[in-house]
């Protein structure tokens, strides 16, 4: 809210606390036969954003990123994500910083002018 993006969608897992002081986490993107169940399913919120005509840009880094990249238009990735993108041929630039980013996004916006 603070950065003006408070009209941002987040896909997050909700943590608060118990009671007794334990930590609780609510999905509220879950999926049934996801296989990162019961966990959000991110595969599940890009085709959502595909299915209405978006073209999906996704970032990450690991395992549980791997069905969503494969389901993405593009790909920002690192460690073991880079690799699965890399091996399958998915289209991705490596992500170092967040400046990759933004240059992809500039260098996109020149071939729509």
């Amino acid at each position: 809210d603070h950065a003006g993006l408070s009209n941002v969608p987040v896909h997050a897992v909700e943590s608060g606390e118990s009671p007794d002081g334990r930590l609780t986490f609510r999905y509220n993107f879950s999926k049934s036969g996801c296989a990162w169940s019961p966990g959000n399913c991110k595969c599940n919120i890009v085709d959502q954003y595909r299915t209405q005509g978006y073209r999906v840009l996704y970032a990450g880094d690991g395992g549980s990123d791997a069905c969503p990249a494969r389901h993405a238009d593009f790909v920002f990735a690192r460690d073991s994500l880079l690799g699965v993108c890399r091996a399958e041929g998915l289209p991705h630039r490596e992500l170092t910083d967040f400046f990759v980013v933004l240059d992809y996004l500039r260098g996109q916006r020149m071939e729509d002018d």
